[in-house]
């Protein structure tokens, strides 16, 4: 499912957008949450994304904080709108401008689209980006979250550490942390275990490609056990992720 919300008054809309949000996070208290914003998202990790809904025995709520503003994502996403749609997850798309052909294409396949225009009578202060957060999560700033991801396929120790420590300065939640470490172990067992297709792994042929490399530099058998860990460890990892990073074992 796909919403969109769009408009020059960036506190309204990001106010309307985390209602939404904080309304789906408690119909689903254990969906995986994702937040992405333009500097992140390339087309690439867009058919990623869309390739790899199955992979969560959980739904995820996926937010793309102003992601059309880079052209290629933008195109990206608009060639993949109906699957975003169809997806029994739910994104959260949502932008300051958009033009009239990008526009048309979201109101004919989003569930809902929802525009905030600034008032004329705006006082000084206001107006474009006031507000704006960059992804609403205080501290945030540039931090990517896949890129953590991206250190475990690369199988970097020193990077993921310094990653974990980053996202826990940036005050990235638990379960987004989990979600993209779980999603990207997976991936990497699918692609071992698969054969030569992408269709023998259940991945889209992007995500195969990228996962079946990295899963090289691991055996099979010690990512088998990961998943098995990474399930496990993800729910008792919520409650206690602050330790978890604070108390690193020796």
């Amino acid at each position: 499912m796909l919403y969109v919300f769009h408009g020059t008054d960036t506190d309204k809309a990001r106010a309307h957008m985390h209602a939404v949000l904080e309304g789906a996070k408690k119909k689903r208290p254990d969906a995986e949450v994702f937040r992405v914003e333009a500097e992140q998202c390339t087309a690439d990790r867009v058919e990623e994304f869309v390739g790899s809904m199955g992979l969560f025995e959980r739904k995820i709520i996926a937010v793309l904080d102003r992601v059309m503003e880079n052209k290629e994502a933008a195109a990206a996403v608009l060639a993949r709108v109906e699957a975003l749609q169809a997806s029994d997850n739910l994104f959260l798309l949502i932008e300051t401008k958009l033009d009239k052909k990008t526009l048309t294409s979201l109101e004919k396949h989003a569930y809902k689209v929802e525009a905030f225009a600034e008032a004329k009578a705006a006082g000084y202060g206001s107006g474009y980006g006031a507000g704006s957060s960059g992804g609403g999560a205080g501290g945030r700033g540039d931090f990517n979250t896949f890129a953590l991801a991206d250190a475990l396929a690369r199988r970097d120790r020193k990077q993921l550490w310094s990653l974990l420590q980053k996202a826990s300065f940036h005050e990235i939640p638990a379960e987004e942390i989990c979600g993209i470490l779980f999603w990207q172990v997976k991936a990497l067992a699918l692609a071992s275990e698969a054969g030569s297709t992408p269709a023998s792994s259940g991945l889209a042929p992007f995500a195969f490609s990228k996962a079946k490399s990295a899963a090289s530099k691991f055996r099979p058998e010690d990512l088998r056990r990961a998943v098995t860990f990474a399930w496990s460890w993800r729910g008792w990892a919520h409650r206690h992720y602050a330790d978890v990073l604070r108390k690193p074992t020796a």
